[in-house]
């Protein structure tokens, strides 16, 4: 066989197999249509979330009906202090994009370049990203090794607040949301999971969103967030645990 004519069978062969992984994909996702759907179950919150440095006081549903979305409330006890986490957990993407709108709003911070947890975060490049509203509520957007958060200081509490999404990190704008969604899929195992039906590009894209808050008292609010952003870190580590699980 010549060479030109061995390099056309070669590519007659690739362009088979190309088609042949296309065809597969699809059959897989016909014959097993319930792979590629998110979770219809119900999201189960435990009864306590240990955190490092912090007692379990109790714990109760969250009923809001601005946010119809699955929530827990777990509150916390640390030498007299008191910390309350609330969890909302988002079955799909359009589910996860309302927590965003509604919890989330945009507050057209620019994000700090600060990097790491806890005593790693840039105290100058922090606070030069902090706005206030009128209602003496100051807001910054932090970035970790996780993912991004933002950090409310008001008056007498401080809480942070992030989405943990199913398919990589933690967000907090829906433009980091849709991002994440086709970056996933640039990922060799995650083409591996769509083209064998075990995931699909629209489904399955559950996320967490925590929010923790805890009186400010006497300590400086880089203190307070430093505590906020080390506890979070154990949130994120569980969160993202409970969303891969569903996969």
């Amino acid at each position: 066989m010549k060479p030109k004519g061995l390099w056309v069978s070669v590519w007659y062969l690739l362009l088979l197999a190309s088609f042949g992984g296309v065809y597969f994909a699809l059959a897989a996702v016909i014959m097993r249509p319930s792979a590629t759907q998110a979770k219809s179950e119900p999201f189960l919150f435990p009864a306590q979330i240990p955190l490092s440095g912090w007692q379990s006081i109790d714990t109760e549903p969250i009923v809001s009906s601005d946010v119809p979305q699955q929530g827990q409330q777990y509150r916390y006890l640390q030498n007299e202090r008191t910390m309350i986490v609330d969890l909302w957990y988002g079955r799909n993407g359009r589910a996860c994009q309302q927590l965003l709108r509604r919890k989330l709003t945009p507050s057209e911070v620019p994000a700090s370049s600060s990097q790491g947890s806890g005593d790693g975060v840039n105290e100058e490049q922090a606070d030069s990203a902090k706005t206030q509203n009128a209602a003496g509520y100051a807001s910054s957007v932090h970035e970790t090794a996780h993912g991004s958060y933002k950090h409310i200081s008001g008056i007498g509490e401080d809480s942070i607040q992030a989405v943990i999404d199913a398919r990589g990190g933690s967000v907090v704008t829906q433009e980091q949301f849709i991002r994440n969604r086709y970056q996933y899929f640039l990922r060799p195992r995650s083409m591996l999971r769509w083209l064998t039906g075990r995931e699909s590009i629209t489904g399955d894209h559950d996320c967490l969103l925590t929010e923790l808050s805890i009186p400010t008292q006497s300590t400086s609010a880089v203190s307070t967030r430093s505590l906020l952003e080390s506890t979070w870190q154990d949130i994120f580590q569980w969160g993202q645990a409970q969303l891969y699980v569903r996969h």
